[in-house]
This record gives C-alpha cells, sequence and structure tokens, in this order.
C-alpha cells in the first residue's frame, strides 16, 4: 500500500512538472537586478495588486510587497511552491503564495502582471487571457519575450541579462 502511494506522489509530481514545462516556463531564476529592473519599470504604487505568473522563489512578489503593494504569486511547481513558501516565512513577507496555474486563475484584480514564461506562451495564451481579464491601464511586465497583441509602452535593455523588459498597458 505505501509503495503504491509513493509511486503515485512520483508520478503526480512528474506530470505537474511536465506540465508546467510545456505551458509556463523551467524554474529560471529573475536576476536580483532585473528584478528591481522590472519593478522599476512597473511602476508599483502602494495598495497596487501586483501579480507574478509562475513566481518561483518569489522574488519579485517579496519585493513588490515591499513597496507597499498587495502582492500574489502564482505558482505550480510542486518544487518551487514549498521553496517559496519557507522563503516567505524566513522573510516575514506579506505577499501571498497560491498553488495554482495561473491559466485558470482569475487575473481581472491586477494592477500589473509579472512575467517571464516561454514565447509560445506569451504569444498563444496569454494575449486573449490579458485582454479579457485586466482592467483597462493594467500593466504587464515581461522579461526577455514580448506579446504580440498588447499595446508595447517601452522596451528596455536588461542589466546583467542578455535580452529586454517589454512593458505593455492593457
Amino acid at each position: 500500500m505505501l509503495e503504491c502511494i509513493i509511486i503515485i506522489a512520483i508520478l503526480a509530481v512528474v506530470l505537474i512538472t511536465a506540465y508546467t514545462l510545456i505551458v509556463g516556463a523551467p524554474p529560471v531564476p529573475t536576476p536580483k537586478r532585473v528584478a528591481s529592473q522590472m519593478l522599476e519599470l512597473a511602476a508599483i504604487k502602494p495598495g497596487e495588486t501586483v501579480y507574478d505568473l509562475g513566481s518561483g522563489d518569489g522574488r519579485l512578489i517579496f519585493a513588490a510587497a515591499k513597496q507597499g503593494a498587495k502582492a500574489v504569486g502564482l505558482e505550480i511547481s510542486p518544487v518551487m511552491y514549498p521553496w517559496s513558501y519557507l522563503r516567505k516565512i524566513a522573510k516575514r513577507s506579506p505577499a501571498q503564495l497560491r498553488f495554482r496555474d495561473f491559466l485558470w486563475t482569475d487575473l481581472s484584480p491586477a494592477d500589473v502582471i509579472l512575467i517571464y514564461m516561454f514565447p509560445t506562451t506569451n504569444e498563444l495564451l496569454l494575449p486573449k487571457k490579458l485582454k479579457r481579464e485586466l482592467k483597462p491601464g493594467s500593466r504587464v511586465i515581461s522579461l526577455a519575450f514580448e506579446i504580440p497583441g498588447l499595446d508595447l509602452q517601452d522596451k528596455v535593455k536588461a542589466k546583467s541579462y542578455p535580452g529586454y523588459i517589454f512593458s505593455y498597458q492593457v
């Protein structure tokens, strides 16, 4: 019986991890300097709601919460979620972490969306979802990859990173 439970648990972790790689991106931490640059470009005001889609280790939402935002991280990786939750506890951060798929989460409360996803996710899944759910004036900050169909506001060379940060407004 115990062997079956262990096999099912391992299979569940493998399947969820495979799903995250297909739909989102592998867990690649955003360098601290780039994270700061993304938040600066987002121009977060105290009290705004910030969602990080695929929040990984939580560094963006912890920093956004320090700026006075209601920061929410959405993470589906069974490896990264517990790690980020432990970091949240250690930092005593008011940021919220949710173990869920951002594709099945209502993003309408967000004033700012932060993402670092594969181009296919940015091109095929996000534009329609973001346009449908976000309120006018919401900002979307994407590291490395563009999001076709959104109104590009700015494109900035990322510091100590081989790519750009894209800023959009819905």
